[in-house]
């Protein structure tokens, strides 16, 4: 094993995956529109820092939780990114457009 494979084991053995997960499935199921994952850190406090959320949304996208809905323009990275909805949701109607810097982005802090 490598040490990248050991120090990911030890990081992830550290992490109470089913609680981070519960805390994205509620974040999804309340927001009106689809979150990318920087979107859900921020929502759960955790600033824009996509890494701290998006193994648990790939995680429940792993298991048919979550889903990859549309695309949206992040600004802060200037790139389209994923935005992501509950798969037993009924997606919401006019998704966002993935068009045009800060169209359809959570607001900058």
């Amino acid at each position: 094993m490598s040490i990248g494979q050991e120090t990911r084991r030890e990081s992830l053995s550290k992490v109470d995956t089913l609680t981070e997960e519960a805390k994205i499935y509620e974040v999804l199921s309340r927001t009106p529109v689809p979150l990318t994952a920087s979107e859900t850190s921020y929502e759960l406090g955790y600033g824009y820092n996509r890494q701290k959320t998006q193994p648990r949304i790939n995680g429940l996208k792993d298991k048919g939780i979550v889903i990859e809905l549309c695309k949206k323009y992040d600004p802060r990275t200037k790139r389209h990114v994923t935005a992501y909805w509950l798969a037993k949701r009924k997606a919401p109607a006019g998704l966002p457009s993935d068009k045009g810097a800060g169209k359809n982005t959570a607001p900058t802090p």
